[in-house]
């Protein structure tokens, strides 16, 4: 998918996005901090509407990286969930008491410490949920 954009006299036409999923709103907010400094950098003649055509080869790929990252975060902590006995539980009460045996089995405890662990990238990975550094993907 391509991104057009024309500038004419004051108005921006911006004909598609450079995706079209939700990517999370720090993703959301860089894209247009992104695009306002290049409106204005235009806007106020100190480049050309050149500059605009940078948009789509910058952001797609952050939020391309984004996009995997929270699919592998969801499958992680949904493998949680399930070893907590909670996934798929739609009662609450039901949800609550799993849980509550789980954590105090001691022969669990391993498997939990374990999983407690692979959590940490979905939560230690601020250059992905800032959004404006260019970082990969973490394997």
């Amino acid at each position: 998918m391509s991104a057009c954009a024309t500038v004419s006299d004051r108005h921006l036409v911006s004909q598609h996005p450079v995706y079209q999923r939700p990517e999370g709103l720090n993703s959301g907010l860089a894209d247009i901090h992104n695009l306002a400094y290049k409106i204005a950098a235009v806007h106020q003649g100190w480049r050309t509407d050149r500059l605009l055509d940078s948009y789509q080869t910058e952001r797609q790929p952050i939020a391309e990286i984004n996009s995997k990252q929270s699919v592998k975060n969801g499958k992680k902590i949904f493998s949680f969930l399930k070893i907590l006995g909670t996934a798929g539980v739609s009662d609450m009460a039901e949800a609550r008491a799993n849980l509550y045996t789980t954590i105090h089995d001691p022969r669990k405890k391993e498997l939990i410490d374990d999983h407690v662990e692979e959590q940490r990238e979905h939560f230690d990975n601020l250059e992905l949920h800032i959004g404006y550094v260019y970082g990969q993907l973490k394997d």
